[in-house]
C-alpha cells in the first residue's frame, strides 16, 4: 500500500491531521494482493481437505525436500496434493520445477491446482491434475485429478517425519504429544484428527496407577 497522501486519494478519507478539502472521489476497491489471494487459497484447500475425509493436514511447511507442499492431506496411505495459484504467470511458471517435469518425482497419489474461479481453463492444466476453484464462497472441483500411480512416497515420509519432529518437542519417553501454537513468521501449519478411540476410548485407571493396558 502507498503512503498516507495515496491512502487518502483512493478512500475519499481525511486524515485526522490533515487541512486538505474532502476528497471527492468515489471509493475504489483495490483487488487483493497477489500474496493475500495465495495465503486465502492454502487455507480453502486446507479445509477443503479436511471436508474430504484427511486425518492429516500440511500447508506450507518445508522438510528439506525439493518440493514444499501448498497444501497435502492424508485419507489413510491416500494424499492429496493441491497447488494454489494467484496468477496465471505463477501457473506457467509451475511448469520448469524439476518435479513437474517428472511428475513420478513430485508428491500426491492425486493432484489439484487451486485457484479463484475463472483464471484457469481445465484444458490447459498437465495431464492427471484436477482443478479446484474459489469462487469467494466455496470451494468447487471442477476437474477431477486420475491417480498417480508413480509418485515420490519417501518425500511425504520426509514432510511427514518435519512435521512429527515440530511437534514432539522435548516430550518425555512414554509421554503423549500435545499440540500447541505460538505467534510467529512461519507459515508452515499442521492439523490432525484425533481418532475416534483416542476421543472414545481414553484408558481408565486402575489401582496402583496403571492404566486398563497395564501401563
Amino acid at each position: 500500500m502507498g503512503d498516507a497522501s495515496q491512502i487518502f486519494a483512493l478512500t475519499g478519507d481525511v486524515p485526522a491531521s490533515s487541512h486538505a478539502a474532502p476528497c471527492s472521489l468515489p471509493v475504489v476497491d483495490l483487488p487483493p494482493a497477489i500474496g493475500s489471494t495465495h495465503s486465502l487459497l492454502i487455507d480453502k484447500a486446507a479445509k477443503w481437505l479436511e471436508r474430504k475425509g484427511c486425518a492429516v493436514v500440511i500447508t506450507d511447511m518445508a522438510h528439506g525436500g525439493p518440493e514444499t507442499a501448498d497444501a497435502i492431506g492424508w485419507r489413510g496411505t491416500h494424499s492429496i496434493l493441491i497447488e494454489c495459484k494467484a496468477s496465471v504467470s505463477d501457473f506457467r511458471a509451475d511448469s520448469q520445477k524439476s518435479f513437474r517435469r517428472s511428475p513420478e518425482s513430485g508428491m500426491g497419489c492425486r493432484r489439484y491446482f487451486c485457484a479463484m474461479s475463472g483464471m484457469l481453463h481445465p484444458d490447459k492444466l498437465p495431464p492427471k491434475w484436477g482443478l479446484l476453484e474459489w469462487d469467494g464462497k466455496k470451494m468447487r472441483e471442477t476437474k477431477k485429478p486420475e491417480y498417480h500411480h508413480d509418485n515420490a512416497a519417501r518425500q511425504e515420509i520426509s514432510l511427514l517425519l518435519s512435521a512429527m519432529r515440530r511437534i514432539a518437542g522435548d516430550a518425555p519417553k512414554g509421554y503423549s504429544v500435545k499440540c500447541y501454537t505460538i505467534e510467529s513468521k512461519n507459515r508452515a501449519t499442521l492439523g490432525v484428527m484425533p481418532s475416534e478411540k483416542e476421543e472414545n476410548e481414553a484408558p481408565s485407571e486402575q489401582p496402583g496407577g496403571k492404566d486398563s493396558n497395564g501401563h
